[in-house]
């Protein structure tokens, strides 16, 4: 399995997943013609489906165009189906909780805390990997640190930091709405799950969703690194996706390719 993230923060959302000449994009947050570069590039004409997280514009932006280039199948639950601004499209329903195969990949999805109709994660398995993404999510439910235990890669969201939010321009109710158990993980939630799940076979982690006024690449790997470097986990590779361009690749267990370098 080959997992790259196309875009990752409150602009857009995309990462793409490959498989046995499979090929998934995980939210849709970023313009068909970004998208058409990001495929072109890897030499990948078509697109099997689109899972959906969430029906928040920054992951579900470009679908309409997206749609209309690929013809490609969308899969979500019935709320977010039923939240979407697009008509005609192909959808099918993927319920929280359940479990569907496209080619190689095992596709489970699991529900997250979040301001949304019903806002889920995705685990995705193929022979040789397994890899979770958990993104919009105010508190780390004990299901998904199972998950994180048992993944190869974790998507993770680090969306803000503590102080940059509380001195930040945020007007209060966005700040207390960040905060809160259904908006955003801030870096040390990030950091206190994947000490929890440490004892599982988790080898690395990119930190995801970052905010582009409450947080930095720096800070964010700097939090989590030093969580990890306490408990004794300094074996977990810590790496963070960017939102503003294409950013990292990983191809398997242990094989990780860094599309540009990070601050």
């Amino acid at each position: 399995m080959r997992v790259s993230v196309l875009r990752s923060g409150s602009s857009g959302n995309a990462t793409l997943i490959e498989a046995g000449g499979v090929c998934l994009l995980v939210d849709a947050g970023i313009s068909s013609r970004a998208l058409g570069q990001e495929l072109a590039r890897r030499g990948i004409r078509s697109l099997d489906a689109v899972l959906l997280t969430h029906e928040h514009s920054d992951h579900i932006s470009g679908m309409d165009g997206i749609l209309r280039r690929y013809e490609t199948l969308v899969m979500a639950n019935e709320a977010t189906l039923r939240c979407l601004p697009l008509s005609p499209y192909d959808g099918q329903v993927l319920r929280t909780g359940g479990e569907q195969r496209v080619g190689p990949l095992r596709v489970q999805s699991f529900p997250v805390p979040h301001d949304s109709a019903e806002a889920v994660g995705f685990w995705l398995e193929d022979d040789t990997s397994k890899v979770c993404l958990a993104t919009d999510l105010g508190y780390v439910p004990d299901e998904l640190l199972d998950y994180l235990r048992a993944a190869d890669l974790a998507v993770l969201e680090a969306n803000y930091d503590p102080r940059s939010l509380e001195e930040g321009p945020y007007p209060p109710f966005l700040k207390a709405r960040i905060a809160s158990d259904v908006g955003h993980l801030s870096n040390s939630q990030a950091g206190e799950a994947i000490v929890a799940a440490g004892d599982g076979r988790l080898q690395e982690v990119w930190l995801a969703h970052l905010s582009a006024n409450n947080n930095s690449p720096r800070l964010a790997k700097e939090a989590v690194s030093a969580q990890l470097r306490m408990a004794g986990l300094d074996a977990v590779a810590v790496r963070v996706a960017l939102r503003d361009r294409s950013s990292l690749e990983w191809e398997g267990p242990q094989k990780w390719r860094q599309a540009s370098l990070l601050p």
